[in-house]
């Protein structure tokens, strides 16, 4: 019997899990790395990356939320600057993040049937045409 062979079949054991939490962080860190994205449950699930490229100012910091508010053709991009992740505002604590208020591109849909016009208002044409 080999005194090392013990320990060398220890060794490989822990190699080869130190290679599948390699895989699984490679696999797991672009989905943690997603911003959250919230107001967008009626709208095409590929509008979300259109909406998510208004708030490409990096030099506000970090994007850490990106908040839709469809019907008013409004985005609220939130950042996190760099520094510490509270700070004092008067007696309190507050977080530290910046934001940004930008209006949905125009023919952006905003309702059901409506889309947001080049004044950033939603607009439904056919609810005009009822009577």
């Amino acid at each position: 019997r080999t005194p090392g062979f013990p320990s060398l079949l220890s060794k490989l054991a822990r190699l080869k899990y130190v290679g599948q939490m390699v895989v699984l962080f490679a696999i797991c860190k672009p989905i943690a790395a997603s911003v959250d994205i919230t107001g967008v449950g009626n709208l095409a699930p590929n509008c979300d990356e259109k909406i998510r490229a208004l708030c490409n100012h990096k030099e506000h910091g970090e994007l850490k939320k990106v908040d839709v508010r469809p019907r008013q053709c409004q985005v609220t991009c939130t950042y996190k600057p760099s520094g510490p992740d509270t700070v004092p505002d008067g007696d309190v604590l507050a977080p530290n993040r910046k934001y940004e208020y930008v209006t949905l591109s125009e023919g952006m849909p905003c309702g059901f049937g409506a889309a947001c016009n080049n004044a950033g208002m939603c607009f439904c044409e056919f609810c005009n045409k009822i009577k």
